[in-house]
């Protein structure tokens, strides 16, 4: 699950320096702060043993709701235009990719998300 925090943080770094752009250098390196001191952190907290059906448990959660953000950006994409919305469809992702995380927040079995 480690590999987890550190996607975790990576992206979550990366949409908040593209949302921060605007603001300049100063701004963009917080959520690099952050994520780094985060990952560092999760780093010291001991590993849950899981078992092997609960690690197939997550894997299957994960992949569901991965290819469900994928359905909806794909969508997202090819109706936003459709509708006379294009400039809609950057902050539509985001928030699709945000909801995302939800479902797995609750389906994860981990205090630190």
């Amino acid at each position: 699950m480690r590999g987890a925090i550190w996607v975790l943080n990576i992206f979550a770094a990366i949409w908040a320096t593209i949302g921060l752009a605007g603001f300049g250098w100063p701004a963009m390196a917080v959520p690099i702060v952050i994520s780094t001191a985060l990952i560092v952190w999760a780093s010291r907290v001991p590993a849950r043993v899981r078992t092997a059906a609960d690690a197939k448990r997550i894997g299957r959660l994960i992949g569901t709701w991965t290819v469900v953000q994928g359905i909806a950006i794909f969508a997202t994409f090819a109706l936003s235009p459709k509708l006379g919305i294009p400039d809609a469809a950057v902050p539509i992702l985001a928030i699709i990719v945000g909801l995302h995380f939800l479902p797995l927040a609750r389906g994860i079995p981990m205090p630190v998300y």
